[in-house]
C-alpha cells in the first residue's frame, strides 16, 4: 500500500516556527507533490500557506530526464 498520509492542518505551519525559533531552517522536499501535482497548487506546500526556506524539486521538471533542483529564499 502506498500514498502519504495527510498533516493536520497546522502541522507545517509549528514546524516551520520551530525550526526558526532554533535558528534553523525550513525545508521542504517537493519531489512528490510539485508541479500542479495536488490539483490546486504549483507546490504542495502552497496548501498549508507556509513558505520554506529551502526547496527541493525533481521528477517532473524535465520529462523523464533525470534532473532535480534546489530553490532557496535568500541567496
Amino acid at each position: 500500500m502506498g500514498g502519504f498520509i495527510t498533516p493536520p492542518p497546522d502541522y507545517f505551519k509549528i514546524a516551520s516556527q520551530v525550526a526558526h525559533h532554533y535558528g534553523g531552517l525550513f525545508i521542504c522536499d517537493e519531489v512528490q507533490t510539485a508541479f500542479g501535482r495536488t490539483g490546486q497548487h504549483w507546490f504542495g506546500i502552497s496548501h498549508w500557506g507556509v513558505e520554506p526556506d529551502i526547496m527541493t524539486m525533481a521528477k517532473g521538471m524535465a520529462n523523464g530526464f533525470p534532473m532535480g533542483n534546489t530553490i532557496t529564499t535568500t541567496p
